[in-house]
């Protein structure tokens, strides 16, 4: 089961970075003072960007389930080594 979410946050990793390399630029560059041309856009939503955050949704979603898996099938503690404690000099 944990090879198959990993195959999907794979597969969903790859097409969540083609859809957004295929996405229109929305103008200016990472240097430029753009931010009002890009929150004024009253354009809707187009379907790379549904499918962008669907995949964010995916990814997100199969990473908490794996930690939760990876938490609940762990049987060790780092409380139960058999190593003895070292004992603190006193001077």
């Amino acid at each position: 089961m944990e090879n198959i979410i990993t195959g999907i946050q794979i597969v969903c990793a790859v097409l969540l970075v083609a859809a957004i390399l295929i996405q229109p630029s929305k103008g200016g560059s990472f240097m430029a003072a753009s931010t009002q041309n890009a929150h004024m856009s009253n354009a809707p939503t187009s379907f790379l960007f549904k499918l962008s955050m669907g995949l964010i949704a995916v990814i997100m979603v199969s990473s908490l389930a794996l930690s939760r898996w990876a938490i609940q099938s762990s049987t060790s503690s780092i409380t139960d080594s058999d190593i003895p404690a070292v004992p603190v000099p006193t001077e």
